[in-house]
């Protein structure tokens, strides 16, 4: 992960889902946590709560909509390329 972005995750995520306090069973401060496409699952889950508004909670500070939008485009962007690159297309019904 581009080290821009891992600073927005640090400034505004891992002050509660680190490995110490583990918010909602997450912690995103872990080193192996560098290789979005290795930890797919927890990448999509950190972008449907960031898309939607969900996280960062209210009343916590947020990152600028540019910042925000850029930290989606990068995860979402790095994910589409570990599928195209590594396609599943799931088991036979």
């Amino acid at each position: 992960m581009r080290e821009t972005y891992r600073a927005t995750i640090d400034r505004y995520c891992a002050t509660c889902h680190n490995d110490r306090l583990k918010t909602g069973g997450l912690a995103l401060d872990r080193p192996e946590l560098a290789d979005v496409a290795a930890h797919a699952d927890v990448w999509e889950k950190v972008i449907r709560k960031v898309r939607t508004g969900m996280m960062p909670p209210a009343g916590v500070p947020r990152p600028s909509t540019a910042e925000r939008e850029a930290l989606l485009t990068s995860l979402a962007g790095t994910l589409d390329e570990a599928a195209r690159l590594t396609p599943n297309p799931g088991r036979p019904l």
